[in-house]
């Protein structure tokens, strides 16, 4: 995979409005680019993301989800999407709550 994909569709920008795609490592920030992508992009974007990072990039981040950056919903559809069994106790950790 290189470092940073020679075109970025529009959708991939909006999606990750706070990173600068020509100058980030691609490869370093993947599992950061995945998950916003998945929550806040298009399924354009997702799409994208997907043919670009591939497969086991996509599980990888669903399997292993950082903690309080997942919206229930996205977590919820993509893991049952891919068929995924991820740790109660990391799921919950996993969900992005505005209440305190």
């Amino acid at each position: 995979m290189n470092k940073r994909p020679k075109k970025i569709p529009d959708a991939v920008r909006a999606a990750i409005w706070y990173a600068n795609p020509e100058t980030d490592d691609w490869e370093k920030n993947k599992t950061q680019f995945i998950t916003t992508i998945i929550n806040r992009g298009t399924l354009e974007a997702v799409r994208w993301a997907y043919r670009y990072f591939g497969e086991k990039a996509f599980r990888e981040t669903l399997v292993h989800p950082k903690r309080g950056q997942w919206f229930p919903e996205a977590l919820n559809f993509w893991s049952k999407f891919f068929n995924l069994k991820i740790d109660p106790k990391t799921y919950q950790k996993a969900l992005f709550h505005l209440r305190p």
